[in-house]
């Protein structure tokens, strides 16, 4: 029953929540970054964003805790690749307690969901799925250089039975192509909370935890199958260090 009633409660506050930012949102937010140029008005839309992150974790506060480690020891003012595993459909949230600016590439669905898919538009996120090969690889480049963090979920879904799975090889190829420094990212603790098909929030503690970056010069001698299997591995090793037993 404590657990339904806290579910309850969280959605609750959380619609309204939304409800309440979103107008408001677009009604402060549309007049200044008509003010701004097209560089400030993407930055204050992904500031919007950010903050609607990190006040929905604060909404699951009393349940949910979050402890954050950036060990990756990079300025984030300069552009870089987070690459991290993927365990709940609140993963993306987290990523507002990292100081960086970020764009996400993802897949289709994220930009079909209903105004949150027109923000992320808005803020210059990327849709893997719906851009060809090299106009993804020039936009992803642009925005490096201009100092954005790009962050992506390896496994390109969420994980079904908690363990890690396997990774793509588009963000490797990326890195290997614009020699920036990645980062590998440990979300531990969120499947227990909020599995994939599962709506009832458990209690628990969520890790978040920023590795030490991997610089240019330590994986340009890699393929992109090595760099993947490389930061994959890194992952795994924290993981398993935060939850026990065996690196996947």
């Amino acid at each position: 029953m404590n657990r339904l009633l806290q579910t309850a409660v969280f959605y609750a506050l959380y619609g309204l929540f939304t409800l309440v930012y979103i107008p408001v949102a677009l009604l402060l937010g549309t007049p200044v970054a008509l003010c701004l140029s097209h560089r400030g008005a993407l930055h204050m839309t992904r500031r919007i964003i950010k903050c609607y992150g990190v006040v929905t974790i604060l909404l699951a506060r009393p349940w949910i805790r979050c402890r954050v480690e950036n060990r990756s020891g990079l300025d984030p003012t300069k552009g870089c690749l987070f690459i991290s595993n993927h365990q709940s459909i609140a993963d993306p949230y987290l990523m507002g307690l990292l100081p960086n600016e970020f764009i996400f590439i993802s897949n289709h669905w994220p930009f079909r969901i209903p105004v949150l898919g027109a923000f992320a538009k808005l803020a210059g996120f990327l849709n893997v799925q719906g851009l060809a090969p090299e106009v993804f690889f020039e936009k992803a480049a642009r925005l490096l250089a201009d100092g954005v963090t790009l962050f992506c979920f390896a496994e390109g879904t969420r994980t079904r039975t908690g363990t890690l799975g396997p990774f793509h090889t588009t963000i490797f190829r990326l890195a290997l192509q614009t020699r920036v420094p990645i980062v590998p990212v440990c979300i531990s603790g969120l499947y227990g909370i909020i599995p994939r098909g599962n709506v009832l929030l458990n209690p628990g503690t969520v890790h978040i935890h920023a590795l030490p970056a991997l610089l240019p010069h330590d994986f340009e001698q890699l393929t992109s199958h090595q760099l993947k299997q490389k930061v994959r591995d890194l992952i795994a090793a924290e993981l398993a260090l935060l939850e026990g037993g065996a690196p996947c």
